[in-house]
């Protein structure tokens, strides 16, 4: 009887392996420095993961860094000027193993049609890259980039992404 169990448990198991998944959770960034000012604060990014099988295609990691928290610092005077014409703003960790299943273009064409616009944030980045969470959670291969709603944008969307295969994702 255990081993009918056992083995139907394991029959279970791998055909989930089978299927398109999205998983959905957060990504914390704990502390950061800037000159001579440190903080305890988190910066929590919103995490969406799509999985084949059990394959990382795409991994999306967004947050919105407003003038009140301690890592606004880590924005360039210019990078600031450019949140500052923004209504909804994103910093944003992207992922993609291969290009030609799910794709960072794909995603970021996605935002525009939801009336974003991609944005450098090279300062951000830096100070990102450097923080021992960056090394010590492999994120290396991640782009960072920042998404921009502007103030003027007609008829403001939410972000929708949607990739072949998957349940769409809004992103508030």
């Amino acid at each position: 009887m255990l081993r009918l169990i056992l083995a139907f448990l394991l029959l279970c198991s791998c055909s989930n392996l089978s299927k398109n998944t999205i998983y959905e959770g957060t990504f914390d960034v704990k502390s950061g420095v800037h000159q001579n000012v440190s903080w305890e604060d988190a910066l929590v990014f919103k995490r969406t993961s799509w999985f084949q099988e059990a394959t990382l295609l795409f991994d999306l990691m967004l947050v919105s860094v407003d003038s009140g928290s301690p890592f606004y610092h880590w924005f360039s005077s210019d990078e600031k000027s450019l949140l500052g014409q923004c209504e909804k703003n994103y910093v944003v960790l992207a992922y993609a193993l291969n290009s030609k299943k799910l794709s960072n273009r794909e995603f970021v064409a996605q935002a525009e049609d939801s009336g974003f616009e991609e944005i450098k944030l090279p300062s951000f980045k830096s100070h990102l890259s450097l923080h021992p969470v960056f090394t010590r959670q492999s994120l290396r291969l991640y782009k960072v980039y920042g998404l921009c709603q502007k103030k003027a944008a007609i008829g403001q969307k939410k972000l929708i992404v949607r990739f072949p295969g998957y349940r769409e994702v809004v992103i508030p």
